[in-house]
C-alpha cells in the first residue's frame, strides 16, 4: 500500500517536472536538498553578523529573510545543479515561480 502510494507520487512529479527516471529525480531532490541546508547556513551567518537574537522583531528577521536568504538560495540551487548537470531544468524551474509570483503580484495589485 506505502509503495503503491510513493510509485505514484513519484510518477506525478516525473510529468510533472519531466523528469525521465527515479535517477534524475533523485538528483534533483538531492540539489533541492542540499540548496536548503545551504540556504540555512546562510541566514545563521546573516543572523549571527546582525547579532539577532530572541529580542529581535520578526519584521527584521523576514527583512534579512527576503534580503538575503532568498536570493543566496537561488543562486546556490543554480551553482549546485550545474554542478550536477541540471542547470537547465532548473533554471526553468525558477524561472516557472518567478513568473508565476509575478502573476500573483499582478493580481494582487490590480484587486480593488
Amino acid at each position: 500500500m506505502i509503495r503503491y502510494a510513493i510509485q505514484n507520487i513519484f510518477k506525478k512529479i516525473e510529468s510533472r517536472w519531466g523528469v525521465e527516471s527515479y535517477r534524475h529525480l533523485a538528483v534533483i531532490l538531492c540539489v533541492f536538498l542540499i540548496s536548503g541546508l545551504t540556504a540555512l547556513y546562510v541566514r545563521k551567518l546573516a543572523f549571527a553578523w546582525l547579532e539577532f537574537g530572541r529580542q529581535t522583531p520578526l519584521w527584521e528577521e523576514a527583512l534579512v529573510w527576503v534580503v538575503f536568504v532568498i536570493p543566496s538560495y537561488n543562486i546556490v540551487l543554480l551553482l549546485y545543479s550545474s554542478a550536477v548537470g541540471q542547470f537547465d531544468f532548473f533554471w526553468r524551474f525558477q524561472r516557472d515561480n518567478y513568473l508565476r509570483i509575478k502573476d500573483l503580484v499582478t493580481q494582487f495589485s490590480t484587486r480593488k
